[in-house]
Parts: C-alpha cells; structure tokens; sequence
C-alpha cells in the first residue's frame, strides 16, 4: 500500500523489523556461502592503519575500556569500597577527621541521604554496614567521631526525611 510523500504503513515496517530488518530474507545456505567467502580474507594495508591510528587514540582506548569493564563488573561489596578508597584517597591517617581536626583512623560513609547509599547490609557479625559506590560520600574520621555517627539516627530513616 503506497502512501503520499512515499511513507510506508507502519505495519509493513513493523513486519519487516520482526523478520530482522527491512532487507531480504536470506536462508541458512546464503548465509554459509557469504561466511565461507569472508573467512580468511585479508585486511588491506589502507584498512590496517586506519584501524591502527583509531586504536592508539588515548581517549577511544579508555572510552572501549570502561565500557568492556562496566560490561564484567560485578556489584561491588564494602570490602572493595574501601579498598578503592584507600588506593585512590589514600589511608585515611594521612588526612584530619572531618568533624574534629584529630588524625583520621578511618573512611566513614557520612549517611545523609537515602541517595548516598547503595547498600544496607548486615555483617557476618550482625553490624549494620552502610556503604555507597560514591566516593564522595565518603570522608575520613577518627574512631571516637566515626563511632558517634554510625551510633546516630541515619537522616532518611526519619518519616519526615523521606
């Protein structure tokens, strides 16, 4: 069915896209013929440097790297937060508590929005574990500061907060 301006019925178009796209149908034999006379080929030295160039770009090599990472990344447990804390910020006695200016002990996730917080986890020992994926919602503490923080109501479990 023709339409004006040369549109084509939604229909057809939705039939073609179930059948793999708007193309022809090609059968299993097609597709064996085309496989074998592709296998093997040689690459042309044009296509080799061009490919090459477009893989020593810094910024694409990153790009395909995070993607191939984000792709196998397993969720990230507490033990690995922190971990990642310590290799990027460093050990958390290297930087002042954030409350009281005394030698950090350790990072503490600060807790104050429900958005801060990827997981609520208990513990092998049944010690409540907050913890986030962002590590800017981390800061370092001494025990006595950490202590009182984890001791304290977290803001979102309020009725009011949430």
């Amino acid at each position: 069915m023709a339409f004006a301006n040369g549109e084509r019925n939604r229909a057809q178009l939705r039939q073609q896209a179930a059948r793999g796209g708007g193309g022809q149908n090609r059968d299993t034999a097609w597709k064996a013929k085309v496989s074998a006379a592709l296998t093997g080929r040689s690459l042309s030295e044009e296509h080799r440097r061009k490919t090459a160039a477009a893989n020593r770009d810094p910024a694409l090599r990153r790009q395909k790297s995070d993607a191939r990472k984000a792709r196998r990344k397993p969720a990230e447990s507490h033990q690995q937060i922190h971990k990642r804390l310590v290799r990027d910020g460093g050990p958390a006695r290297n930087h002042p508590c954030v409350d009281c200016g005394n030698p950090a002990k350790d990072w503490s996730h600060d807790c104050l929005t429900w958005e801060n917080t990827a997981q609520e986890i208990l513990n092998r020992h049944g010690k409540r574990l907050v913890f986030s994926t962002d590590q800017s919602a981390y800061h370092p503490r001494c025990k006595p500061c950490h202590n009182r923080l984890d001791a304290g109501v977290m803001p979102w479990l309020l009725p009011s907060v949430r």
